[in-house]
């Protein structure tokens, strides 16, 4: 609304000046040009407004854009002219210089009008189609098209790790529990993606201060977690991308300038007889703490922006009960955190630097270089197939235990005098000692424990064989050869999961859980040359049902309509049988386009009609008609061929037929022989009257 000047004080509304410059913009015959040339500036400004507002005063601003947009999209299925006018399409761009257009000014002005009329158009249409999506639903047996307003959580606010997560933990066994599983997820997305949103908004200026900061602050220097959460949280992978380059560059600069006192003898840097490692000088010891402070803010400011997003949110799904004790419910979540992988190694890292930062053990830098496995995919996939197996390996240890146990004690009985030392205490000390000594050799085995023993001694040799090659194929052979089977195992298994998912993913629609092939073919009858491109981005996107699931967990109920009711209570009930599971409207369409056809004539002909589209000019077509003569042509000569082969082999069988049986069987002859005659002279007469030589070839080999 325009207001005249002095003390305004409203809320939720925007107010502008009636002798304010953009009150002239907003009239209707105002210069496209004008429009044009302020739209950059004003969009931009829009885009700031966009994150401090809500779903409702956004419905306010832009309900009647927002409404008609939904009729736009509800109407152009039903009409291509339509839908070529109303939806916008790129335009090549105007040359402002006059001197190389071909006509008068008038014109120059007026086609400069038109084009940025037709900008102006394009840039405002694609600002308001974001907030509205589309999906389609499956309601009382038919599949229907759903718009609605997409939340500003779902736009701004979820994480791309956060939908990388739901794509690389959803189950593809069947499309009934990946539908389940599915939606599971996006309400978990919504959870968070509303904390992060209170966390981005959360402000260190409040009360009536909040909007003067808002209009002349920029927003690191009163929204603190905005800084982190900005941009899909893109300044937080920056930073781990940090801390990652200081781990590698600490521990590298560890290992070259860290070196004994002893052979800093001669130097007065080196004097501190306490130390057993010095650094190499005074400027190569600033630059190792340095790098160690800053890589422990780095690391705590993770750690406190990770804990700020993960605490509450384990919090809300682990309250059952609404006065259940805070504290301990608080306790509980920090334990729960510290459950996850990679918090916990984010924590390790954190010891380790302030370790050595404290306590001078400068040594410890040199494990910062482990976080590499952590952030690279391919080791990441290294300690996962490692730690996958950790039970069956943890028991495979306990049985090289039992077993060294086994042969120890054996050994402690009998062959004590030539273990030695090894085993002259008890069996526990000899274990030990089989463990270390028969694993550090090269060979596993107990032959560097034992004295030597030669065929010629034939009271132990037999025993000592036997006890020796019997570890050795035990532990060195089964045992070990079992530990590598393990992580084989496991290393096959992340393969093959890996593998069939982005089979998967590519193969199958993601939502419907339709072959890509049958998308694909259908979108061809229809013109569309990337079916299931098109498909997964604008008919049926994954991510456009998420969005709806927040819009539907953020609205009143008293304002959604009936299908939005019904969806919302299945919701809520856990069913999925609202999503189009193996339905699709592209393939309906396709299907209703040939089946309104009355008979199968009509349907070849508007089939031929596409044909003849696509083929183009005139010109176009007598190549192709052109072409399918020589190909006519080509065919008609290989049948003359088969003919003559054919031919040839009823003479054969003539020949056959009459001399591969008695005399006395002379009516069994002759009755084959006149119905191979027969046979043939129909097949003549057919091809004298030009009927389907290939008909009659057939029943000559069937004669035969």
């Amino acid at each position: 609304m325009a207001v005249s000047e002095g003390s305004i004080r409203a809320t939720g509304s925007c107010a502008l000046l009636l002798d304010c410059n953009k009150v002239n913009l907003m009239s209707p015959s105002v210069d496209p040009t004008l429009v044009f040339q302020e739209l950059p500036a004003a969009a931009a400004i829009a885009e700031e407004l966009l994150e401090d507002l809500d779903d409702g005063e956004l419905d306010e601003l832009f309900s009647e854009a927002l409404s008609m947009l939904a009729l736009i999209f509800n109407l152009t299925p039903h009409s291509m002219e339509f839908e070529k006018h109303i939806i916008p399409e790129d335009i090549e761009p105007f040359d402002d210089d006059f001197s190389g257009f071909s006509g008068t000014e008038r014109d120059f002005l007026r086609q400069r009008a038109e084009h940025h009329k037709r900008s102006n158009y394009i840039q405002a249409f694609r600002f308001m189609h974001r907030f509205v999506k589309t999906i389609e639903v499956r309601l009382s047996g038919h599949v229907h098209t759903l718009h609605f307003q997409q939340p500003l959580t779902a736009m701004w606010y979820v994480q791309e790790s956060t939908k990388q997560h739901i794509l690389d933990t959803i189950p593809f066994s069947s499309p009934d529990i990946k539908a389940k599983a599915f939606l599971q997820l996006c309400i978990e997305a919504h959870a968070e993606s509303q904390h992060i949103r209170r966390l981005s908004r959360f402000s260190v200026v409040q009360g009536q201060f909040l909007k003067l900061a808002q209009r002349h602050l920029p927003d690191g220097f009163h929204r603190p977690f905005q800084i982190f959460l900005a941009n899909d949280a893109k300044l937080m992978a920056q930073l781990m991308q940090i801390l990652l380059l200081l781990g590698i560059a600490l521990a590298l600069h560890v290992g070259v300038f860290l070196v004994p006192c002893d052979s800093l003898e001669g130097s007065s840097f080196g004097s501190d007889e306490q130390k057993e490692t010095c650094w190499t000088s005074g400027l190569t010891e600033k630059i190792a703490y340095a790098m160690a402070l800053v890589y422990l803010i780095c690391t705590l400011l993770w750690l406190v922006v990770t804990s700020c997003i993960r605490i509450p949110l384990i919090m809300q799904s682990q309250q059952k009960e609404p006065r259940q004790g805070g504290r301990w419910l608080a306790a509980k979540a920090i334990g729960l955190l510290l459950t996850q992988v990679s918090f916990t190694w984010r924590l390790l890292l954190l010891s380790c630097c302030g370790g050595a930062l404290f306590t001078d053990h400068f040594w410890l830098w040199s494990f910062l270089m482990m976080d590499l496995f952590c952030q690279n995919h391919v080791l990441s996939t290294v300690l996962v197939a490692i730690s996958a197996p950790a039970k069956s390996l943890a028991m495979t240890f306990l049985g090289v235990g039992i077993v060294t146990f086994f042969y120890a004690a054996i050994g402690f009985h009998w062959f004590r005098s030539a273990f030695g030392d090894y085993c002259n205490e008890n069996v526990i000390t000899c274990t030990q000692n089989v463990i270390y000594q028969g694993t550090r050799n090269g060979i596993v085995g107990l032959s560097s424990m034992m004295k030597q023993v030669m065929p010629e001694d034939s009271q132990t040799w037999l025993q000592r064989m036997s006890y020796d090659i019997t570890y050795f194929i035990v532990y060195g052979v089964m045992i070990l050869n079992t530990i590598v089977g393990l992580i084989v195992d496991s290393f096959s298994s992340l393969r093959a999961n890996q593998t069939a998912r982005e089979l998967h993913l590519d193969t199958q629609t993601f939502i419907a859980c339709l072959d890509r092939k049958k998308i694909d073919t259908v979108a061809q009858t229809l013109g569309i040359s990337d079916g299931f491109a098109y498909h997964e981005t604008y008919k049926q996107n994954k991510w456009d049902y998420m969005a709806f699931v927040f819009y539907l967990r953020e609205k009143r109920l008293q304002d959604c309509t009936g299908p939005e009711q019904l969806i919302f209570d299945l919701l809520n009930e856990g069913d999925y049988k609202w999503l189009p599971l193996g339905h699709s409207l592209l393939l309906e369409r396709a299907d209703a386009e040939l089946a309104g056809s009355d008979d199968a004539l009509l349907r070849i002909e508007v089939k031929l009609d596409r044909f003849a589209q696509k083929v183009g000019t005139a010109e176009d077509w007598k190549v192709l008609t052109r072409s399918v003569a020589d190909l006519a042509a080509s065919v008609r000569k290989r049948l003359d061929g088969m003919q003559e082969d054919l031919g040839g082999l009823v003479q054969n069988i003539r020949t056959t037929v009459t001399g591969s049986h008695p005399v006395g069987s002379r009516s069994f002859h002759s009755h084959n022989a006149d119905r191979v005659n027969s046979l043939v002279a129909q097949k003549q007469s057919r091809s004298s009257t030009g009927g389907d030589t290939m008909n009659g070839q057939t029943s000559i080999v069937i004669a035969a």
